[in-house]
């Protein structure tokens, strides 16, 4: 009686112990199944509260080039004239599909641009704020308080790759970093590369190529940190992410299927002892 006493405590703690077993692994399965979604990655130099000194300033104004096409609005109290200035070449930009047609003064082979009244202006390595002015300055003797403003008509940037929005996007203002580039093409996929984000620049007719790593905060300090026109930004793929993701997907799977094995099994064991 004794000995079947034992015999039937030591079957109940077998199955005590396997139901345990099994019990663990679909905790396993449970918890490796919760995939926990990771935003891409920027900065992770940044460990600690810190102050980056030497950054690049966006004090410095970009100089007109020869390619450039000027957008020039004149206003001033002698309204019946400031049409006459404000006629000129249209031009036609757009962004995301769109397109508008606006007035724009295009660059000749010297480096100017002719305006009514004043004629031919040299342009070309001056700033917006100096152009301003000095078109102000002439055309003082032909206009009440003259106020110009002057912007880029054909400066623009394309942004391809892994963001959620490719696009070729025109800039009318002096600059733009490469963080607020990616933003406006909808930020990074999930997938894609922070550590190898390429971008191509023209520069006197030779193609630069440069690899930029936005985990590091050193781009801060890069003269890459402001793109320039008609800079290419390339996202690329996280190939190592995807191959983890991979691997984990795979274990997943192959927890499961020994999960329902061991699941089974015990099914039929009980079965069978019935």
């Amino acid at each position: 009686m004794t000995n079947l006493i034992l015999k039937n405590q030591r079957i109940i703690i077998s199955k005590s112990r396997f139901f345990s077993l099994v019990l663990i692994i679909n905790l396993l399965v449970f918890f490796s199944s919760c995939k926990t979604v990771y935003n891409t990655s920027y900065f992770k130099t940044l460990t600690k509260d810190t102050t980056i000194q030497k950054y690049v300033s966006d004090e410095l104004d970009s100089k007109i080039l020869a390619q450039d096409v000027l957008g020039i609005t004149v206003s001033s109290l002698s309204r019946e004239l400031d049409d006459r200035f404000n006629t000129n070449v249209n031009v036609t930009t757009g962004t995301n599909g769109t397109v508008t047609t606006e007035l724009g003064y295009p660059i000749n082979n010297n480096g100017e641009i002719t305006m009514h009244m004043i004629g031919k202006i040299a342009v070309v390595g001056l700033t917006r704020k100096e152009l301003k002015y000095k078109i102000e300055n002439l055309l003082t003797p032909y206009l009440k308080e003259p106020i110009v403003s002057v912007k880029y008509l054909n400066r623009k940037l394309t942004i391809m790759g892994n963001v959620n929005n490719p696009q070729v996007f025109y800039l009318n203002e002096e600059k733009i970093s490469i963080l607020d580039a990616l933003v406006l093409s909808g930020d990074l996929k999930e997938n894609a590369s922070t550590s190898d984000v390429i971008v191509i620049r023209d520069e006197e007719g030779v193609k630069n190529v440069k690899h930029i790593n936005l985990q590091n905060h050193s781009i801060f300090n890069s003269s890459w940190y402001y793109l320039k026109p008609n800079d290419i930004v390339y996202v690329g793929t996280d190939y190592i992410k995807i191959k983890n993701d991979k691997k984990k997907q795979e274990f997943q799977n192959n927890l499961s299927i020994v999960t329902t094995a061991t699941s089974l099994l015990v099914l039929i064991i009980n079965l069978i002892k019935k």
